[in-house]
């Protein structure tokens, strides 16, 4: 976690992986919270972005609970696996001669 100082309060970022999603523990009147947030670059900054939640320390502590009771792993193994991504083709748009062509063939 690397040190922050947010408008006067201290807040702690961490890295989630090798993408722009950042753990987040700060306080926030008061009190303690926990986010993970996607961040954005602007102007050489990483900016919060709109995509992300905010947990209060309670929250935490019962996601944190159910991890460790191992109920989060317990749910994913009922879940299918995961199949790989296929591309869809693009479908080429009828330029508009080739739309004429086809409304001329239905007039004859």
């Amino acid at each position: 976690f690397t040190k922050f100082d947010n408008a006067g309060s201290d807040e702690y970022r961490a890295k989630i992986g090798s993408s722009m999603r950042r753990v987040t523990v700060s306080s926030y009147r008061g009190k303690k919270m926990i986010a993970i947030r996607e961040y954005y670059e602007k102007d050489g900054e990483e900016k919060p972005g709109k995509k992300g939640i905010s947990l209060s320390f309670e929250q935490y502590e019962a996601v944190k609970a159910m991890i460790a009771d191992g109920s989060v792993d317990w749910a994913l193994e009922q879940l299918p696996e995961e199949k790989p991504k296929e591309k869809k083709a693009k479908k080429a748009k009828p330029t508009k001669k080739a739309a004429k062509e086809v409304d001329e063939d239905d007039e004859e």
